[in-house]
């Protein structure tokens, strides 16, 4: 709307402004002292809108108004939440300063000595029990820190003591500033492989379609027995493993732990947000069986690998079940992967004939590929 000139400066004069300066349609005024919130143009224009009346302007224009989007990178750090909180964790927030037995204790991300504050951080960690010497070193892994909140919770007697943290750690480079990617690290005192179940929820919640593939790794803060590498594909997510004996005496911690520590931004390119729809087969499923004797080399994500390959469309799913040694029938060096299947056709009821050549392509494709011999019973 249009409101007379002589009628604003009216309005502006009777609230106490003053005309400095008057050149053409501008007004230079100057403000009150009781009116320090006024400082632009627009404080002016909401004085006169206001005693003149926002009743006196027609609803007649449409605002324009568009629907809030939320990052994809927050939408995927909520989901890793609700997984994991459903999952009995809760969230924890630690210092980025960690001393330097800690960032050399355990580091996957980097092999780069740990960069160095010029002033340390006061606090709980400078008195904790343990000689744990100065925290100025910025962490290149989660572990550490989530590794002594457990160590003061198990202090203070809690009993639940599973926790969760997505926050960045801070790599080395050869270049000015270090890279601040960022991790999700998991302390608990659950079993192994309950935690890479969680693991593998966490995945499936994201994208279905994903696989979790392990391989041996090497750490002397985890268990030999109990500790691997996790991947998608062929590019690494992180590594899970059950914190040793020694391990458990640099941190301080009594009871036994499992830690866990995943790339976040492998997580976001896997993930799917939008749901996809897939045809659901109406016809009968058929499941099979099979005990494989293989060397102790082969990894179960080889095994899967072979199968899928060679089971091709009606395969629906692959379930590992056991793994069983007998050096006196099998041999020192020899163990045996039990596995099954479930094949189901979108076209139609698979006969057995079916079925029983799909078997047979299985059986052929993983003798090749592996070595593996087929046992009968």
């Amino acid at each position: 709307i249009t409101i007379p000139e002589e009628t604003s400066l009216s309005i502006l004069k009777a609230l106490g402004f003053e005309p400095v300066e008057r050149s053409g349609e501008r007004v230079t005024l100057s403000s009150p002292s009781w009116r320090s919130d006024v400082t632009r143009e627009i404080d002016l224009i909401e004085e006169i809108g206001r005693v003149h009346g926002y009743d006196q302007v027609p609803d007649d224009v449409p605002v324009p108004m568009s629907a809030s989007h939320r990052p994809a990178e927050d939408r995927v750090l909520n989901r890793i939440r609700q997984v994991l909180t459903a999952a009995g964790f809760d969230e924890s927030m630690t210092a980025s300063l960690v001393p330097l037995d800690w960032a050399e204790a355990f580091s996957p991300w980097s092999s780069e000595a740990p960069l160095e504050t010029s002033q340390g951080m006061l606090g709980v960690l400078e008195k904790a029990s343990h000689n744990i010497g100065a925290v100025k070193y910025l962490r290149r892994s989660l572990i550490p820190s989530l590794l002594e909140v457990r160590r003061i919770n198990e202090y203070k007697s809690n009993s639940e003591i599973e926790l969760f943290e997505t926050a960045p750690v801070y790599l080395p480079t050869n270049q000015a500033l270090p890279v601040e990617p960022l991790k999700i690290g998991l302390v608990s005192q659950r079993d192994f492989f309950v935690i890479k179940g969680i693991i593998e929820s966490l995945i499936a919640h994201l994208n279905g379609t994903s696989a979790l593939i392990v391989h041996d790794c090497t750490f002397d803060l985890f268990d030999v027995n109990q500790s691997c590498e996790l991947r998608i594909g062929d590019t690494t997510l992180g590594w899970i493993g059950r914190v040793s004996e020694a391990g458990k005496r640099t941190f301080g911690i009594r009871q036994p732990v499992v830690v866990a520590e995943l790339d976040f931004d492998l997580l976001f390119k896997q993930a799917t947000l939008v749901p996809l729809h897939s045809e659901v087969s109406p016809y009968p499923a058929i499941v099979r069986d099979f005990n494989f004797v293989v060397g102790n080399q082969v990894l179960w994500a080889d095994l899967k690998s072979s199968v899928e390959a060679a089971a091709g469309q009606v395969l629906e799913s692959v379930e590992y079940k056991e793994t069983f040694r007998d050096p006196q029938r099998d041999g020192p060096d020899k163990k045996r992967l039990l596995l099954s299947i479930v094949l189901r056709s979108g076209e139609g009821t698979l006969t057995g004939e079916q079925a029983d050549q799909v078997c047979q392509a299985i059986v052929a494709n993983c003798h090749e590929k592996l070595g593996t011999e087929l046992v009968s019973s």
